[in-house]
């Protein structure tokens, strides 16, 4: 029988499954009492379980594991206190919020700042105006430092909160070396003028983006859920962050230089992680966190390791999904591909609109993604909705690349105005295609094989991701803009 609070509010994170003693429990029953002396924690986000012996003193067959009479809301669990949400004062829920929200912002902020930053970059480096598709090639290759990331904690595994502010650190040093050497050139390696150090600080801002991205949401689940949700808000307005402070540059006016820039930047990632430490140092870290931290904890460190970050074949499962899987490859394509030809959109003298331009492109996914998660249903003809949504992608990039491509802009023409609106509809759509497929992907298939279905799905939108970048690189490199 499955564990599962029942009170309004409670944070539920992992549940725990045991025998129940019928004599106390029915299905019509209120309480559930242990009777067994060997339990199951379940981590909901991996869907891994872990048995674990009943080994403490307090608790006893028979003894209460849970009752819906408030008299009992105190009662142990496992040696632990339970904690309802409805006990946090309002100020305390908010406070909690708004810091994981700025939490949720400090990972991408970094790699979202340096795009912003290309239109100051297009002006003064010796790439131009496909500096953008280096930088996008320097974020993807950053997976490289992931994936090893992934393999090393599978193996040895790693603590979160040690993790976490170590690569936040090292994303911190990274931008000030940003801010000294981010307009050095050399030809070191290729036969031209190529910015090397701005590349190489790519690579790494990709690195520890994408990396404490995941190591943030785990340490996230061991604070109560509605704090998972506030890191998944800070997440989306990473990029709106960075927008401001490139707003408030005005690439065509330049009210101060890129590396000032990228001292503000820094300033905002060390403020997040100064909150961080205020969260392991304030009572207020104590009071917002799961009432399930400890067997969450237990389940992590007894866990067998594994390499199971890696989705298992399965031809029966991936054919099931097989057009959701190569949606997710083919929208991966169109939303990767078209960051590149940004700059080309431009007239000279109007460096000011790239910067509004790569604004729309970091900012409107996320309103795809929140409209896609309010209206969503299970539709009986689900899997054609991704489809129709990717036809319209399709035309609206198709006619921003044949408006900047030297052989069919005339015969298309089009002014910023125009590509700022294409390009908000075509990013809305994005975000809102790409979240319907794993909302999709969830009812189809939901629990263990929703796991690893889910698996598959990122690595179709890392490849499709691949195909995209690599497109632009290669469009670009013909001198087809």
């Amino acid at each position: 029988m499955q564990f599962t609070p029942r009170t309004p509010g409670y944070p539920r994170l992992g549940s725990v499954q045991s025998d129940v003693d019928e004599s106390y429990s029915t299905p019509n029953s209120d309480d559930l009492r242990v009777s067994s002396g060997e339990i199951l924690v379940e981590d909901l986000r991996s869907g891994r379980q872990t048995p674990f012996m009943m080994d403490e003193p307090d608790m006893e067959d028979g003894d209460l594991l849970w009752s819906d009479n408030h008299e009992h809301d105190s009662e142990p669990l496992l040696g632990a206190s339970f904690r309802i949400a409805d006990t946090l004062s309002r100020p305390r829920l908010v406070c909690g919020f708004l810091l994981f929200v700025v939490l949720g912002m400090a990972p991408q902020f970094l790699q979202n700042a340096i795009f912003s930053e290309t239109p100051m970059f297009m002006q003064m480096l010796p790439e131009g105006r496909a500096i953008t598709a280096n930088l996008l090639t320097a974020f993807f290759l950053a997976n490289i430092i992931t994936l090893a990331y992934l393999i090393i904690d599978s193996i040895w595994p790693l603590r979160d909160d040690i993790v976490l502010p170590t690569v936040l650190t090292i994303g911190v040093v990274n931008t000030i070396l940003l801010s000294f050497f981010w307009d050095t050139s050399t030809e070191f390696i290729s036969s031209t003028e190529t910015s090397w150090p701005l590349l190489i600080c790519a690579f790494i801002a990709g690195g520890v983006g994408n990396t404490s991205t995941l190591v943030l949401f785990n340490f996230a689940s061991l604070y109560m859920p509605v704090f998972s949700t506030a890191v998944s808000v800070g997440y989306a307005l990473s990029g709106f962050g960075a927008s401001i402070i490139v707003w408030a540059q005005n690439p065509s006016s330049s009210n101060f230089p890129p590396d000032v820039f990228f001292l503000v930047a820094t300033f905002v990632v060390v403020f997040c992680l100064l909150l961080y430490a205020l969260l392991h140092i304030h009572p207020l870290g104590t009071q917002i966190e799961s009432p399930d931290k400890e067997l969450i904890e237990m389940a992590r460190h007894q866990a067998p390791q594994t390499t199971s970050f890696l989705p298992l074949w399965d031809g029966e499962l991936v054919r099931s999904v097989a057009p959701l899987l190569a949606n997710l490859i083919y929208g991966a394509i169109l939303t990767f591909s078209v960051p590149a030809m940004l700059p080309f959109m431009i007239p000279d003298g109007h460096e000011s609109w790239l910067g509004y331009l790569n604004s729309i492109y970091l900012i409107f996914p996320s309103i795809g993604i929140l409209v896609a998660s309010l209206t969503y249903w299970k539709w009986p003809y689900g899997a054609i909705v991704p489809w129709l949504v990717s036809l319209l992608e399709t035309l609206l990039a198709g006619y921003m690349f044949l408006a900047v491509m030297d052989a069919t802009h005339e015969v298309f023409p089009s002014t910023p105005w125009i590509h700022g609106i294409l390009l908000g509809i075509f990013v809305l759509c994005s975000g809102y295609r790409s979240t319907f497929v794993f909302m999709r992907i969830r009812d189809v298939h939901p629990g263990d094989s929703g796991v690893q279905v889910g698996k598959w799905a990122a690595c179709a939108t890392q490849f499709g991701a691949l195909l995209g970048i690599g497109l632009s690189d290669l469009m670009i490199g013909l001198q087809l803009f």
